[in-house]
């Protein structure tokens, strides 16, 4: 599989993800995006990883990682084939 097909396949992959407003998620702690260092606003639009409850990341920021890398940047899981 050639670069292009591997990052058309992630971003099929990825808009199955879900997204949701950072206040909509039950644990609303103080939390900072680990990808840009910013912290959560109530209406910031985030993506929760399947990983694990707490891995959340601006959707914009989560996702351009994970076209270029496919593993959460923090534990190292599989996200995205390809």
């Amino acid at each position: 599989m050639d670069s292009r097909e591997k990052k058309s396949r992630r971003l099929d992959q990825l808009n199955l993800l879900q997204s949701m407003p950072f206040g909509s998620l039950a644990f609303n702690s103080e939390m900072t995006c680990a990808i840009c260092i910013d912290d959560f606003k109530d209406d910031d639009t985030v993506r929760q990883l399947r990983c694990h409850v707490k891995h959340v990341f601006h959707k914009d920021c989560i996702d351009r990682w994970l076209q270029e890398d496919g593993h959460c940047p923090i534990c190292k899981r599989t996200v995205l084939d390809g």
